[in-house]
């Protein structure tokens, strides 16, 4: 089973779980590690280190959500990437919100590439969205008619 690793600032990781096994129902290969004040980066750098060691010891390809592109979560991640060589094994993706977490959570056991993870991306970005008043009075062709 591929493994989801849910990293952020502050407690974001812990809700965006909440809100997915909410929707989705438990996801035991769903994990989080989280960047917070009191702890410091030096003891986040340890625990995310740690959790990806024992995610890798179980022989599953792991996939990162970080909160924020080139925010310490992530350059914490993309070093241990790097230096451990573990490119084979671990995608990393920025810019987390519930549409991608929920796209990937329902695909985890998939075989990712570039275009499968770009079609998720797309997706995801599909889920911004502005609403304005004139979309709501524009006539529908709702065909019930």
């Amino acid at each position: 089973m591929n493994q989801l690793l849910l990293i952020s600032h502050g407690r974001f990781a812990s809700g965006a779980r909440q809100a997915t096994e909410l929707i989705l129902g438990v996801q035991p290969n769903l994990h989080v590690v989280e960047l917070e004040g009191e702890k410091g980066i030096t003891i986040f750098k340890q625990e995310l280190f740690d959790k990806i060691a024992s995610l890798n010891a179980i022989d599953s390809k792991i996939i990162i959500l970080s909160d924020l592109k080139s925010g310490s979560p992530y350059n914490s991640v993309m070093e241990i990437i790097v230096r451990n060589d573990l490119w084979d094994n671990v995608t990393l993706l920025s810019g987390m919100n519930l549409n991608l977490i929920l796209e990937i959570a329902m695909t985890i056991d998939e075989q990712h590439n570039s275009a499968s993870l770009n079609e998720i991306i797309t997706t995801a970005r599909d889920g911004i969205y502005h609403l304005q008043q004139a979309a709501l009075t524009a006539p529908t062709d709702d065909g019930d008619e």
